[in-house]
């Protein structure tokens, strides 16, 4: 009887050691994942910051290529009433302007244009 109570507690023993040593390999496996996951994560958060400085950064050039192009259609427009004018013979710049050159305003803004579309082409 004392035997067969020795031999149960050492099967208990053993057993309890086989769950102690699975369990050990199991929190060991589970640290390690952790362990893994924690570093992929990071690794996003550095992805993530690259992508949003690079969307950041984009949406500035994208910005400035939008007000280049509303300056030169807002220069466009203004060439295009300035020779409808002078195709009409009503340059108002020359009446005024008496002794002025009445090319000059118009060089300007020629000069304005070729401007823009160089910073235009440059962005790109």
């Amino acid at each position: 009887s004392m035997r067969a109570d020795l031999d149960r507690l050492e099967d208990l023993k053993d057993a309890l050691e086989k769950d102690l040593n699975t369990s050990k390999q199991l929190l060991e496996d589970t640290k390690n994942e952790k362990s893994m996951l924690s570093e992929e994560a990071d690794q996003l958060k550095q992805v993530l910051k690259r992508e949003v400085a690079s969307v950041d950064r984009l949406e500035g050039e994208l910005r400035n290529k939008e007000n280049i192009i509303v300056d030169y259609k807002q220069i466009t427009k203004q060439l295009s009433a300035k020779l409808e004018r002078k195709e009409k013979g009503v340059d108002e710049e020359s009446n005024s302007n008496s002794g002025g050159d009445p090319a000059n305003p118009l060089e300007t803004a020629l000069a304005r244009v070729q401007e823009r579309g160089l910073e235009l082409a440059q962005t790109k």
